[in-house]
């Protein structure tokens, strides 16, 4: 809280962009006294810890609005971006982390690991340019921006589920290959018990 609110005062006065250009000094110094602004930095740190003790965040610079409010309007659709980032990165890390521990050594391991190293290696900022650039501009497969229906998901959710897919495939295949190298699964295989049926059940 306190680098943040340090970094938010070195950004500049926020009554400049909340005030329109015809506004006076005399207005300025009047907003500046209402949001606590004419107060040492100290105190208007104490102040700013006292209101979100109480679930008071402050006003909005931007929307005019209290900030608990817009948060809440935007809550929703960021529930909803994540869930669905969260069911991409699995569906994705999952059976690839599982193939590669079962084909350990091969071009398809070699493959995987690669992705991971690609995907804990790229900007999201970059790979969402990219994605908008390839799907939304070039194809028009898929819309840019805003909120509507699952088309407008797959985007934004793509690009977040990427920065945890890779991870959650590193750890899948190191728990697939030292599970398949236990003395049970072992002596499973000895038992006379498919391949897939061993895969199939420690995988999950």
């Amino acid at each position: 809280s306190l680098v943040v609110f340090y970094a938010a005062r070195l950004s500049g006065d926020p009554t400049v962009m909340m005030l329109s250009e015809m506004a006076t000094k005399e207005d300025a110094a009047r907003l500046r006294a209402h949001l606590g602004l004419d107060k040492p930095i100290t105190t208007q740190y104490a102040l700013f810890l006292k209101q979100a003790a109480q679930g008071d965040f402050g006003e909005s610079t931007r929307y005019h609005r209290p900030v608990t409010e817009v948060l809440a309007a935007r809550f929703p659709a960021s529930l909803q971006l994540g869930s669905v980032a969260i069911v991409i990165s699995i569906l994705i890390a999952l059976p690839v982390g599982v193939y590669s521990a079962v084909h350990r050594g091969t071009a398809l391991d070699f493959a995987g690991r690669l992705f991971a190293l690609l995907g804990q290696s790229l900007p999201l900022f970059w790979l969402a340019l990219i994605l908008i650039l390839i799907f939304a501009v070039w194809f028009g497969w898929l819309p840019a921006a805003g909120r509507g229906g699952l088309a407008n998901f797959i985007l934004p959710a793509v690009t977040m589920g990427w920065a945890t897919t890779p991870a959650i495939m590193r750890l899948t295949r190191s728990s697939m290959l030292e599970v398949l190298e236990s003395e049970y699964v072992k002596l499973a295989r000895i038992k006379g018990l498919p391949e897939w049926k061993v895969v199939w059940k420690h995988a999950l």
